[in-house]
């Protein structure tokens, strides 16, 4: 897990808690915004592909995805399913 501010470093275990939770990897999140029991913003690299992943805590669910690699093989329906599952 890295993070974009050191702050954040913190509350490691809340973010290790909140990735098992909507089934994230931490060994490939990137940590860009964290308010504890309101919002998160992370990216999560998977195989050749990176996605940001803005979470209400409040709500417990996932608000948006955005892909942030190029086109490349087409695969990112599959990941992005993902994903949908914690969006409401």
């Amino acid at each position: 897990m890295e993070f974009q501010s050191p702050h954040y470093k913190h509350f490691s275990k809340d973010l290790e808690q909140l990735a098992r939770k909507f089934e994230l990897d931490p060994k490939s999140l990137t940590i860009e915004f964290y308010t504890p029991h309101h919002q998160a913003i992370v990216i999560e690299r998977l195989k050749d592909e990176e996605f940001k992943i803005h979470i209400n805590l409040e709500e417990e669910r996932i608000i948006s995805v955005k892909r942030l690699t190029e086109n490349g093989n087409g695969h990112s329906g599959d990941y992005k399913e993902k994903y949908r599952r914690f969006m409401k």
